[in-house]
């Protein structure tokens, strides 16, 4: 469900369905991290349409280093349990942080549910995402 959302750039409705899930996980699950950096990227959404670069910039770097700690061997399975590829997330994430400011002059002058990202999240297991 959050994935639908975040990629009709409903940003701030996948962030309130992610942080459902989010607080529901303990701090020592792997999927939580996960989570936390998904809400981060709707962030990054938002604060594009905005017009705020340095916090679109800030948020989308916090994403990147959430995912970049995810050790390797948890990866294999948050993808399982997720459906989501952390590499690509990290990727995307990495993206997200490179691009946020030359994205914010485009993404203001559009509708607010036009996508401001050029990746749409496609988990394979969708329950949890």
């Amino acid at each position: 469900m959050g994935a639908d959302l975040f990629n009709h750039g409903y940003y701030w409705e996948a962030h309130e369905a992610w942080e459902t899930l989010w607080q529901g996980l303990r701090e020592d699950v792997p999927q939580r991290q996960i989570l936390k950096g998904l809400i981060l990227l709707a962030a990054v959404g938002l604060k594009v349409r905005e017009g705020n670069r340095a916090a679109a910039s800030r948020h989308a770097g916090k994403a990147h280093r959430l995912f970049l700690n995810v050790e390797e061997k948890q990866r294999v399975r948050l993808q399982a349990s997720t459906g989501l590829d952390v590499e690509q997330l990290i990727e995307w994430a990495r993206i997200a942080a490179a691009t946020s400011s030359s994205a914010v002059s485009s993404a203001t002058k559009q509708s607010s549910q036009i996508s401001v990202f050029s990746f749409v999240l496609n988990p394979s297991a969708p329950a949890i995402v």
